[in-house]
């Protein structure tokens, strides 16, 4: 399990069904316009619906201008957007 931020990624198998995402961009940062990013040979981003997964075929990191580099283990995990509530509403976590 790594965790950046807004971010959280867990190991899990990518399902058959799910649609390569033409970038390595996990989320934009809404008031800085910074992303978290996978860096690395080997890195494909797949969403399917509203998840989004990550298959790394080899070592790459987890990169974003406000948090240290995180260095990430091949395989596949599943992307998680923390959330946080809030009277109005549940939502996600603006990095």
């Amino acid at each position: 399990m790594f965790r950046q931020g807004d971010v959280l990624l867990v190991r899990a198998k990518v399902p058959q069904d799910a649609d390569v995402k033409g970038d390595l961009i996990i989320a934009y940062g809404e008031s800085t316009g910074h992303s978290h990013r996978l860096v690395g040979q080997g890195c494909v981003l797949l969403t399917r619906g509203a998840e989004m997964f990550a298959r790394l075929e080899q070592p790459a990191q987890l990169q974003h201008e406000e948090h240290a580099p995180i260095q990430l283990l091949r395989g596949e995990y599943a992307i998680i957007r923390q959330r946080e509530y809030s009277p109005q509403a549940v939502r996600n976590v603006n990095d």
